[in-house]
């Protein structure tokens, strides 16, 4: 892992990380080199630092559940967007992962929804001008 977030770095970099006051092309992945080099850095030093974990089972069937949930919940985002528009299927898709499957608080997922759909709009429409899949509402 640290070794191919050097790679990407070192690759992506040359593309410029700024373009006038938007990111540019190499922002985003130096970006997540980043924090995946810090990730790397971090189980280096726990496997040598810590003893030598053991091996464990598969996980049971709930995980297992959980997990297909999710993706199930991906794809629907993935046949949404179109319809609905990319805003409202986000807002949709944590909700359904939040209280749906991994059965959160209803106040607390809808805070978290509401603060990351924002967020999400923040970015991506209002401070990079990019135009996000609009669906039969407008949104």
């Amino acid at each position: 892992m640290l070794v191919l977030s050097v790679v990407i770095t070192t690759d992506t970099l040359p593309q410029g990380m700024w373009q006038g006051f938007t990111p540019g092309p190499a922002f985003f992945p130096v970006l997540i080199a980043g924090f995946t080099a810090i990730l790397a850095a971090q189980l280096l030093l726990k496997a040598w630092l810590g003893p030598a974990p053991e091996a464990t089972d598969w996980p049971g069937i709930a995980v297992l559940r959980t997990i297909g949930l999710v993706y199930a919940g991906l794809l629907g985002f993935f046949f949404l967007t179109p319809v609905l528009g990319m805003i409202p299927a986000i807002t949709l898709f944590l909700l359904t992962v939040m209280i749906g499957i991994l059965r959160q608080p209803a106040v607390g997922s809808l805070i978290a929804s509401a603060v990351t759909t924002v967020l999400i709009y923040v970015v991506f429409v209002l401070w990079l001008g990019l135009p996000l899949p609009k669906g039969f509402l407008g949104l």
